[in-house]
C-alpha cells in the first residue's frame, strides 16, 4: 500500500512540472548591443515545453562584417542580478556565422538545456566579433531580453 500510494504522489509531481512547463509562454521585450548597429532580435517562439525555440534575426547596420558562433547562454534575472540557467551541458558546433556589412541573419536558439520555470526576466546572450580591418577583431556581446509567463 505505501508503494501505491507514493508511486501516485509521483505521477502527480511529475505530472504538474509537466503541465506547468507546457503552459509557460514566453515573450520578446527588448534588446541591447554594446556596439552600435548590432543587435539580435527575437521575433518568434516555437515549440512547446521544453522543446521551445527562440527564433532570432541578427542585425548588421555596419559598414564591419560581423562573425559570431553557435555558443549562447540564458540568463534570469534574479532581483537586479543575471544568473545562468542552464541546468545540462550541452555541446556547441564551433563554426562561425558571418553577417555581413548591412545585411541580416536568422539563427535558432534551443531552450531545452535551460531552466525557464521560474516566471520572470530572462535574456539570451551572444558574443561577436566586428572586423573592422585592423590586425584583431574587436569582440562584442548581444542581448535579447524575454519574459516567462
Amino acid at each position: 500500500m505505501k508503494k501505491l500510494i507514493t508511486s501516485i504522489l509521483l505521477l502527480a509531481v511529475v505530472f504538474s512540472l509537466f503541465s506547468c512547463i507546457s503552459t509557460k509562454s514566453i515573450t520578446p521585450t527588448q534588446y541591447e548591443s554594446n556596439y552600435d548597429g548590432i543587435y539580435l532580435t527575437i521575433d518568434a517562439v516555437e515549440g512547446e515545453g521544453f522543446e521551445q525555440t527562440l527564433v532570432t534575426t541578427w542585425h548588421n547596420e555596419t559598414e564591419y562584417d560581423v562573425v559570431f558562433g553557435y555558443a549562447y547562454s540564458i540568463e534570469y534575472n534574479d532581483g537586479g542580478e543575471w544568473k545562468s540557467c542552464q541546468y545540462r551541458d550541452f555541446a556547441v558546433i564551433e563554426i562561425a556565422c558571418v553577417v555581413a556589412a548591412g545585411e541580416i541573419a536568422s539563427k535558432d536558439y534551443a531552450t531545452e538545456c535551460f531552466n525557464l520555470m521560474r516566471s520572470g526576466e530572462y535574456r539570451l546572450t551572444a558574443e561577436f566579433f566586428v572586423h573592422t580591418g585592423e590586425e584583431s577583431a574587436n569582440p562584442g556581446r548581444l542581448y535579447s531580453y524575454f519574459t516567462v509567463n
